[in-house]
């Protein structure tokens, strides 16, 4: 099972272009109708908040024609911090990010 990759809100300004984010641990949970299980329902809502980071697991970014690597910090939080050459202007931009597990 592939790792989740959760990225957060990032932002630019005229010098650089932040991006962040968790890397996950892959879960084993199933579809089921919660309504009919409720007892697994509970035992579902527990286990979303006892999901665990992935340490030290590479990150890719492509931005533009530049390929960026990054790994994840011990509690699976990673940041880039790509500089920037030319103004990207406003508003919401594309990305292409992949992870790999070592």
């Amino acid at each position: 099972m592939k790792p989740v990759l959760k990225l957060y809100r990032g932002y630019a300004n005229e010098q650089e272009l932040i991006v962040m984010g968790s890397v996950f641990r892959p879960t084993t949970q199933e579809d089921y109708d919660f309504q009919k299980k409720k007892f697994k329902n509970a035992r579902s809502v527990i286990r979303m908040f006892r999901i665990k980071t992935q340490a030290n697991a590479d990150v890719y970014l492509e931005h533009g024609d530049k390929k960026i690597h990054t790994k994840t910090l011990d509690d699976g939080f990673f940041k880039f911090c790509i500089p920037l050459s030319e103004d990207v202007g406003y508003g919401w931009h594309r990305l292409s990010r992949k992870h790999f597990l070592q």
